[in-house]
């Protein structure tokens, strides 16, 4: 994520190149969530995070809740309202 970032920010990246870098990356946090998802069936905390209604740049968002999952946190709210794309 981070030489893709700094690819974009110095204009070395198409727009297609981010939105696939970006795809990978959701694909990446779908497993991750559902292996997450699979331990927390044993029990854990509840995790709520949100973002501005309306706005598809959740990438952020995504790996926050991972972090929560990882940490045990069970999501407390459907993952998504389909308003970003999702991988898996």
């Amino acid at each position: 994520m981070r030489v893709g970032g700094d690819r974009w920010a110095a204009g070395e990246m198409s727009v297609a190149d981010a939105h696939f870098a970006a795809s990978i990356s959701f694909r990446i946090i779908a497993l991750q969530q559902e292996r997450f998802r699979v331990a927390a069936r044993r029990g854990g905390k509840r995790g709520l995070l949100a973002a501005v209604g309306g706005k598809r740049h959740v990438l952020g968002l995504e790996m926050a809740a991972n972090a929560q999952m990882h940490d045990g946190a069970v999501p407390a709210a459907p993952r998504r309202s389909g308003t970003a794309p999702r991988c898996g």
